[in-house]
């Protein structure tokens, strides 16, 4: 999907096939509504494939006017490349594959100028970058809409199906009278498996006869072909110290490395709220508190001493340029393995590579690194719990306010919340190492969904909710990465 395609007899995807597509899509959109309320796994399958199907008609039916407007921005900017480009062989390739308006070859060359010209200090090279992120903020964003239009009547599914049998839910009592203290006349009366999570599975469980635990508790579960590898037994542990320091998160109960379901689970408090927005965009604007009692939360967790923690965190043992530096390559690997090309992803790098030396290095912190408001709680007064700390690492505060910078400017003035921050004792960033750590959240973001891809074709299939990542998520990411690039741009 990196290389742009014809639309023609001989391309990938002809228009009888996208004709096939679109009517699968149909078909799964009527099927949803039918499973819905009968089967929670079903239908957030049927979900999952309409979303995937609609995904890859929307970008097979882009590729042909894509392939156009990139053979004609090559054309037009041709000379001017030659001015500010020292790489012979990469001018004569470009200037071959335009003759020939070979398309895939000429995507793939267009990647490897844009991180060329995000390298360059010449000015005329960021306004040609600028020019050439355009065309992937056209595309991707006219991709959505795409997709949008074609999954308008599908429902979202918002539980699954129960993952406990009679046996297991007796091993979760057990497991809770062992370790909470609860007496032999406790037992589970009902289960509830919330929908999505790639890296974890968050199940509802509610309780009776319990004298130490509240009637309700939340279950989280490791899945075993989560993208992601990180584990609730390390989450655990940081949850109580942070528990222990005032922060708004649940307080963890208990903890099974597998004995119970067969993958490690942790048992928490439920705490009451709403999420008002998802990965990428706010559906929420209700909710005036949220952005101050967020701004102050965060500034408590950046406060919290290291020492506090009883465990040490990823990247305790580095210096924060080795450890920022071993996380870009990290991710920079798992790009350059896909053998895929993007304008916007190698340029993203390079300019990343570009501002790091800049970056200040001391003054580290506990940040969470998934701050935006899918694992963020709020009822009428703001924010009441921040979840899933599965990524937590030592690092720059600016890494939390880079990461949440899209949502709280859905919200309202960004002003508003970083001076809250700042009065509440957070370290406010320069806007130079803001650009860089909102441009290391969405690229990372969009390589996330790449590695999802590679691990649900690295499995066999049969994980469809890892397929819907690797190519409607991507794609999204893939548009708002586009369009911080072009922000940041912007303001260089």
């Amino acid at each position: 999907m990196g290389a742009t395609i014809p639309m023609d007899s001989n391309s990938a995807m002809n228009r009888y096939e996208l004709h096939y597509l679109r009517d699968i899509n149909r078909l799964l959109g009527g099927g949803i509504k039918q499973a819905v309320g009968a089967d929670g796994m079903a239908s957030r399958q049927l979900w999952c494939m309409q979303q995937l199907v609609a995904s890859m008609a929307a970008e097979r039916n882009a590729a042909g006017e894509t392939g156009k407007r990139l053979l004609a921005q090559c054309r037009e900017q041709l000379p001017l490349l030659r001015e500010v480009i020292s790489e012979p062989t990469l001018l004569a390739n470009l200037e071959r594959h335009c003759r020939a308006e070979a398309i895939p070859e000429l995507a793939n060359d267009i990647a490897r100028i844009a991180a060329a010209l995000a390298a360059s200090p010449d000015p005329r090279a960021t306004a040609l970058l600028t020019q050439l992120v355009d065309l992937d903020v056209a595309r991707w964003t006219g991709i959505d809409a795409e997709v949008a239009r074609l999954s308008a009547s599908a429902t979202v599914p918002d539980r699954e199906t129960d993952p406990f049998n009679s046996e297991q839910r007796a091993r979760l009592a057990e497991l809770l009278r062992k370790q909470c203290g609860e007496g032999p006349d406790l037992a589970i009366t009902k289960v509830q498996a919330l929908a999505g999570g790639f890296s974890k599975q968050t199940i509802m469980i509610t309780l009776t006869g319990n004298q130490v635990l509240p009637a309700e508790v939340v279950v989280r579960r490791d899945r075993a072909d989560s993208p992601v590898g990180s584990t609730v037994i390390d989450e655990f542990e940081l949850l109580k110290s942070l528990h222990q320091s005032g922060m708004a998160v649940p307080r963890p109960f208990a903890i099974d490395k597998g004995s119970v379901i067969g993958d490690p689970i942790m048992i928490v408090s439920r705490i009451d709220g709403r999420n008002i927005g998802d990965t990428y965009d706010m559906y929420d604007l209700g909710c005036p508190g949220a952005v101050l009692t967020l701004a102050v939360q965060l500034a408590r967790l950046h406060r919290i001493p290291l020492s506090k923690l009883t465990r040490p965190l990823s990247g305790h043992d580095k210096s924060q340029d080795e450890h920022l530096r071993g996380d870009i390559e990290e991710f920079r690997s798992h790009w350059q393995a896909q053998g895929e090309s993007s304008i916007v992803i190698e340029a993203a790098f390079k300019s990343l590579d570009a501002r790091f030396a800049s970056l200040p290095t001391e003054g580290r912190c506990i940040t969470h690194r998934d701050m935006r408001f899918h694992n963020i709680l709020v009822d009428a007064n703001g924010v009441t719990a921040i979840l899933d700390w599965e990524t937590a690492a030592v690092g720059r505060p600016a890494r939390d306010l880079g990461y949440v910078y899209r949502h709280i400017r859905q919200l309202g003035d960004w002003s508003r919340f970083i001076d809250a921050y700042g009065e509440a004792g957070g370290e406010i960033p320069s806007d130079e190492e803001l650009d860089f750590y909102r441009l290391w959240a969405d690229l990372l973001m969009t390589i996330w969904m790449y590695r999802a891809r590679a691990s649900y074709l690295a499995s066999g299939g049969g994980n469809i909710q890892l397929a819907f990542a690797g190519e409607r998520m991507r794609q999204h990411n893939l548009s708002i990465l586009a369009e911080t690039l072009r922000d940041v741009l912007r303001t260089t």
